[in-house]
């Protein structure tokens, strides 16, 4: 499970989408290239960075509905240190349900390797 609780880019993005299941915060960005990066190359000005979010579809909402991701975490607005605590534990409950699910089809454990 990889979890992209803020901005996920680069080859650190590649490296979560490797995961059975990737989940992100509502509002976390997950792309191998920055908005403002996208600009520069594609539109020669960072400043257009909002056009090319649009165009990355770099947005949990965006990437759930074109099947990259399989859970998005909801947050609270505004965004502060106790809501964050509070998406955490809604994550964090989400993984134990989700393991639950998976131990009782069998898939939760696995196999033991003697040391």
């Amino acid at each position: 499970l990889s979890m992209v609780i803020g901005e996920g880019g680069s080859g650190g993005a590649l490296a979560m989408a490797v995961a059975n299941e990737v989940w992100m915060l509502e509002n976390a960005i997950y792309s191998i290239l920055s908005p403002e990066g996208f600009a520069s190359i594609l539109y020669k000005d960072s400043k257009k960075a909002p056009d090319a979010a649009k165009v990355m579809k770099v947005t949990a909402k965006d990437l759930q509905n074109l099947k990259l991701i399989e859970r998005i975490i909801p947050e609270e607005q505004p965004a502060s240190k106790e809501n964050l605590f509070r998406a955490y534990g809604r994550g964090h409950g989400g993984f134990l349900q989700d393991l639950r699910g998976h131990e009782r089809r069998g898939a939760g454990k696995p196999p033991v390797r003697p040391i």
